[in-house]
């Protein structure tokens, strides 16, 4: 059976509707199948298969939902069957005014316009992981170099102490202790080591 261009119209504003409640493009589905054992006690022991026109699920950290959306004539017992399957279950009727007004192509630029702003959230993603492994990198480098002033510390205190360097190779260790001192200090403040 052929789907009427009214049908069609219904099925375009359930897929705005959908995307206006938080549902991102890839987690709308047209035409899904649903078996369930039935609610009437009349057909126990058998299973139904629906239909649903479109239906949504997202299990996004900040979003966890399911809705169905059913267009055009629907039986309310199948409304009534998919409220046990999902969270929610919206029928949209023929005689909605508001589904003959949306053109195809402002659905096309909101789908668009949600594929740009995934794409700019790919790009931070990638770009924030690069940052966190930097960081990573900058932390090992900091730890080492505060392994490294310790044993400079503790090199540089017993030559000075044992008086094994000369006046000039004393001055050189300190000049070179000051200037890691000076790093340590742009990297984190005052340093436990000087």
């Amino acid at each position: 059976m052929s789907e009427s261009d009214e049908h069609k119209n219904l099925k375009n504003y359930g897929r705005t509707l959908l995307l206006s409640m938080g549902f991102m493009p890839k987690e709308i589905i047209e035409e899904y199948r649903v078996s369930m054992p039935p609610l009437n006690n009349k057909l126990a022991g058998k299973t139904l298969l629906f239909i649903v026109d479109l239906c949504a699920f997202a299990n996004r950290r900040e979003f966890k939902k399911s809705v169905a959306v059913e267009c055009g004539k629907t039986d309310v017992e199948k409304i009534s069957q998919l409220k046990i399957f999902f969270d929610e279950v919206i029928h949209l009727p023929y005689n909605i005014e508001v589904a003959n007004q949306i053109s195809t192509s402002i659905i096309e630029k909101f789908t668009e316009s949600i594929k740009i702003l995934e794409d700019k959230l790919t790009e931070k993603e990638l770009a924030y992981n690069e940052l966190k492994t930097q960081n990573m990198n900058l932390e090992m480098y900091y730890e080492d170099t505060k392994v490294f002033m310790a044993l400079v510390d503790a090199i540089g205190f017993t030559l000075v102490d044992t008086k094994r360097y000369s006046r000039s190779g004393q001055k050189k260790f300190k000049d070179m202790k000051n200037i890691i001192s000076e790093l340590l200090l742009k990297m984190e403040g005052p340093s436990t080591y000087f």
